[in-house]
């Protein structure tokens, strides 16, 4: 696994929620939360960066119409932009992508559409929703059982919002 740069320590922002790849199965947080980085990496998850199509080129040094649905390819970021995406830059600039459009689930296009709003920032670090060792997650008690061995703090199944109790944590 490539390593990540460490940058200023922000504010630690909003708490990460669980989401899925491709809106499917996966743990998604505000890229700047180095934190989220550490737990991935010691989980051996690979982080990964979406963000709405239409502005990749904002971020990335590509052609404004390049699609990623499947986060299977690394661009160099725009350096002007790593500051606003610490936890997902590579340390030779680059990152590996995943652009929501049109195509992609609606709702998690409109995570992305109003976590822009919020924080004026179209851009989410994603990664695949299991532990070191374990398979994806592939079921609701997968999920569950998943959430309950680690330290996430919501877990998302439909519309169904679960947060753990304070002598869960």
């Amino acid at each position: 696994m490539t390593k990540r740069r460490r940058r200023h320590k922000p504010p630690e922002p909003a708490p990460h929620v669980e989401s899925h790849g491709n809106g499917n199965g996966g743990r998604m947080t505000n890229a700047e939360r180095q934190a989220f980085i550490d737990k991935a990496v010691e989980d051996a998850v690979a982080p990964l960066y979406a963000q709405l199509a239409e502005r990749v080129a904002d971020y990335f040094q590509c052609e404004p119409d390049t699609r990623v649905a499947f986060m299977e390819r690394v661009l160099p970021f725009r350096p002007e932009k790593i500051q606003e995406v610490p936890a997902v830059a590579h340390e030779d600039g680059t990152g590996r992508v995943q652009t929501v459009d049109g195509n992609s689930p609606a709702r998690y296009r409109e995570v992305l559409v109003e976590f822009e709003k919020l924080t004026g920032v179209p851009v989410v670090l994603n990664t695949s929703f299991n532990l070191n060792g374990e398979p994806m997650v592939n079921s609701p008690e997968d999920a569950i059982r998943t959430f309950y061995s680690c330290g996430l703090d919501i877990l998302y199944l439909g519309n169904v919002r679960i947060t753990k109790s304070p002598s869960d944590a």
